[in-house]
């Protein structure tokens, strides 16, 4: 125990930061004066068991949001008390992982309402039942997560050399093209039953660029929230949108939608940080910034259930964001490593949930992991399979984890066949070349306006 600023603090001190404001996390914190009510630890802690247990409703909300600026209670760790997670040599346990897939690239798990689906180099490979069944692709084709298959063809994010991009969509008699792409980038996801919503960032000359909602199968698309600022001249110019850079999203059956983006345009005296815009399922969105600059990916079983992965402003450990349907909560990560991917397991075999982390170089499961974070409980470590040096990805699908570790793929499922690759239909598939119009020619040049979004930022797979 001891005391800061006249207050009694214990293990955690519930410090309220909002953006703007200048503390330093630790066991010497300085709880600054709160603008609104704080809650206590033992609060904050009987909070989070409630909305663990799903009495949510009646559990006070210990994030509100003001001007636009989500203020978050963090539950920082004294210096005394902090057990992170560190790599060791021997892992707690181990987990039934077998080599399902390898190829000579990267191999990456769509999973979506279609199904599972392997993409690779050179081809792709969809679940039916117990086994994967290989098929062709177009040149330069990705996948795409939606309500159907689809996929883009030749689109390079954030290209200024863009190659007539396509977007194709799997009709029973095979791949068919849909439209002619006109975009920077497109994110898509699953939504209402039946229908695939995509965020496109239209090309045009930027920043700012802003983005547009669509349904691709046709149909009415939220609207985000357009802007404007000022500019050098001193008159107004389109922003286009408030929302910067789409970089990942999320879309429910139940109408929900999140857009977690890069910045926010006008940014003010504000420096970047990740900012979201989400709707409930009626009524307009609202935007808010969180305390991440960098975000490394995210989770999102359900729309009250969302995990962020990012770092804070000059620092080099991972945290953790959760919005949980009233706020968002900021957790310091178990594990010392840069988090690379995570994902979220709701079986019934396992009560209660986990939420897995991988470091490049290990796995980490986190039971219950609202109570089990704040109160700074260890993770369990698991052995990575034989063969696997570095994770690319984990993700829980179709009742089994899975593992990418650069072109090899392992699973927990002990049902599903093994794959080879690359598999003979390849030696025929009738691809589609490249059509040499748009680019920038033979001697294509360096993108310096554009960046691609950070390595690792899949979604879908």
């Amino acid at each position: 125990m001891q005391w800061v600023d006249g207050r009694r603090v214990t293990t955690w001190m519930p410090v309220v930061v909002a953006l703007g404001q200048s503390c330093t996390l630790g066991s010497s914190t300085r709880v600054p004066e709160p603008t609104q009510t704080t809650p206590s630890a033992e609060t904050a802690a009987s909070t989070a068991r409630a909305r663990a247990s799903g009495s949510a409703e009646e559990a006070p909300a210990t994030t509100q949001t003001t001007a636009n600026v989500a203020t978050v209670v963090v539950y920082s760790p004294s210096a005394s008390t902090a057990q992170t997670s560190e790599s060791s040599e021997e892992p707690d346990a181990v987990l039934p992982f077998r080599l399902v897939a390898q190829a000579s690239e990267p191999l990456y798990l769509s999973s979506d309402q279609v199904g599972l689906a392997i993409l690779g180099p050179g081809g792709w490979a969809r679940r039916d039942d117990n086994r994967f069944v290989p098929d062709c692709l177009p040149y330069d084709s990705w996948l795409l997560s939606g309500a159907g298959r689809w996929l883009t063809v030749r689109l390079h994010a954030f290209s200024a050399c863009p190659n007539s991009p396509q977007l194709w969509h799997l009709e029973r008699s095979g791949w068919k093209l849909s439209r002619e792409l006109k975009v920077h980038q497109m994110l898509t996801s699953p939504w209402r039953k039946g229908k695939t919503l995509a965020a496109e960032v239209p090309y045009r000359i930027g920043p700012p660029w802003g983005y547009t909602l669509r349904v691709l199968e046709g149909g009415h698309a939220p609207q985000p929230q357009a802007s404007s600022h000022e500019n050098y001249s001193g008159s107004r110019s389109a922003c286009y949108t408030r929302l910067q850079e789409p970089r990942g999203m999320f879309a429910f059956e139940t109408g929900e939608v999140m857009i977690v983006g890069a910045s926010e345009c006008p940014s003010g005296d504000h420096p970047p940080r990740v900012v979201i815009e989400r709707w409930g399922r009626h009524g307009p969105s609202n935007v808010e910034r969180l305390p991440l600059e960098d975000w490394r990916g995210s989770t999102a079983p359900t729309p009250d259930n969302i995990w962020l992965a990012g770092k804070l402003p000059n620092t080099d450990q991972t945290w953790l964001e959760q919005f949980d349907g009233f706020g968002w909560t900021l957790l310091p990560s178990p594990v010392s490593e840069e988090i690379v991917s995570l994902t979220w397991m709701d079986d019934a075999r396992d009560d209660p949930s986990t939420l897995w982390l991988a470091t490049q170089g290990g796995l980490f499961g986190v039971r219950d992991p609202i109570v089990a974070l704040s109160a700074q409980d260890r993770p369990t470590s698991y052995a990575l399979p034989d063969g696997c040096s570095e994770v690319t990805f984990i993700k829980y699908a179709a009742g089994a984890l899975w593992l990418g570790c650069g072109g090899k793929l392992f699973t927990t499922d002990t049902q599903t066949e093994a794959l080879t690759w690359p598999f003979s239909a390849m030696d025929t598939c009738p691809h589609v070349e490249a059509i040499e119009s748009g680019g920038c020619g033979r001697n294509r040049r360096p993108d310096k306006e554009h960046q691609p979004p950070p390595r690792g930022l899949d979604f879908g797979f």
